[in-house]
């Protein structure tokens, strides 16, 4: 899963200007776990980005996204990975941003020189599940950036905003029954943006929505007609299941709960989405199947991942990279600084001299017909260690000491010759 491919990287960032004239993007969904430079934007430089809202979508059209509508690795936000002397104006941002590296931000994950205002960001919980008879509760709370006004616009009177604890508070006596809330959230410039939480009261003995069963299958060309499954469906009401999309040569059966899949397909990855639904709710489930063409293999690429230098080292390279994958893989640099090169003749990364002492971070991919596969390298520069005083007095002092050993060892084994003599 990828969805949308943010704009601008460390190697070609975006420098232009985009005003989006008080509209929004909705559905809005990233899902590039290993990849940096995540968001709207990638990487902006000497850019502008005004009067637009970003709706995030946490299920990435119907198959939920592990940790929120955005997920990248370093340097990630809802508009812009990184901008460097950069403006942002008058934009906002809803949904979740996850990432299990660094620089990362609601609005911006990295802004170095950059000016940012009239801005804010809202998330906060979407869904959420009470027991009949229920003691009064509330919901977590909602994080929110730059404090727009925020109301409840529309929902059962049970269901309040509290301004003070950015919760919603739940009274007693809700029976059993589904209860959307919409807020809305504004800060008195367009776009504004609404959200919407809901929260489920079952009825005794209901239990919400679940499928399982198989999600990837890889085939080859000139397959026979095959199924897969049987898959797991539970829920109380029964669920009922649906393919809600995807080829029309991969079809569900009801009677045996397996997915059917039809001869003729050609090469290429194929998605479909089951939905089970009862009116708990509904479960979504990707099925993807890979149709490989005849003798080919998905693409490998190994070789040095983290290396370290010092201040002042000279240009070095480092590699060759094996690479593997038929048809032969091609491998591009898609993110990293411009110091690190990768040098196509050699299958090696070329390091240039001169980086400071730093982290840096360079994405090769290699790809062909049948899939792209990801490495990380990571450079690190460190400093000169110090000498602890004066330049040069430190290692004159050591020096010092050590000849003065060395001395004090020659002169006694020269008395005791003279003594022996």
């Amino acid at each position: 899963m990828f969805g949308w491919e943010p704009i601008g990287n460390a190697t070609t960032p975006f420098t232009g200007g985009f005003d989006g004239a008080g509209h929004k993007l909705t559905m809005f969904w990233i899902d590039r776990s290993t990849e940096d430079y995540v968001g709207l934007f990638g990487f902006m430089r000497n850019a502008v980005l005004k009067n637009l809202g970003l709706e995030m979508d946490v299920t990435n059209g119907g198959t939920a996204i592990d940790g929120g509508g955005i997920v990248g690795k370093n340097y990630v936000g809802g508009l812009a990975g990184r901008a460097d002397n950069s403006r942002i104006e008058n934009c906002f941002t809803t949904g979740n941003i996850n990432s299990a590296g660094s620089s990362v931000g609601e609005l911006v994950g990295q802004a170095a020189g950059s000016d940012i205002a009239g801005c804010y960001s809202f998330t906060g919980p979407t869904i959420m599940m009470l027991n009949l008879g229920y003691a009064a509760t509330s919901s977590s709370a909602f994080t929110i950036t730059s404090n727009p006004t925020v109301t409840k616009s529309s929902g059962n009177a049970a269901i309040t905003w509290n301004n003070s604890t950015k919760k919603l508070d739940i009274a007693t006596g809700l029976t059993a029954g589904v209860y959307p809330v919409v807020l809305s959230v504004n800060n008195g410039a367009a776009p504004n943006t609404t959200f919407t939480f809901t929260l489920t009261v079952p009825a005794v003995g209901t239990s919400a929505p679940g499928i399982t069963g198989p999600t990837d299958v890889t085939i080859t060309v000139g397959y026979a007609a095959a199924s897969y499954g049987p898959y797991s469906v539970t829920g109380v009401p029964a669920p009922t299941v649906v393919k809600t999309s995807g080829n029309d040569a991969i079809t569900w059966n009801n009677s045996t709960k397996k997915l059917d899949v039809a001869t003729g397909l050609t090469a290429g990855t194929y998605n479909a989405i089951l939905t089970a639904s009862n009116s708990l709710g509904s479960a979504p489930l990707t099925f993807t199947l890979t149709v490989k063409a005849a003798g080919t293999t998905v693409p490998g690429i190994t070789g040095p991942t983290d290396v370290t230098l010092k201040v002042g080292y000279a240009a070095t390279s480092y590699g060759p990279y094996a690479i593997t994958g038929v048809p032969a893989p091609t491998v591009v640099k898609t993110s990293g600084n411009d110091a690190i090169t990768w040098n196509n003749s050699t299958k090696k990364l070329d390091v240039a001299a001169g980086l400071p002492a730093d982290t840096y971070i360079a994405l090769l991919t290699a790809s062909n017909d049948v899939g792209s596969t990801p490495l990380t390298f990571t450079l690190t520069v460190n400093n000169v260690p110090g000498n602890g005083g004066k330049s040069g007095g430190g290692g004159c002092n050591i020096g010092y000491g050590f000849l003065a050993l060395a001395f004090m060892a020659i002169l006694t084994f020269v008395r005791k010759a003279i003594w022996n003599s």
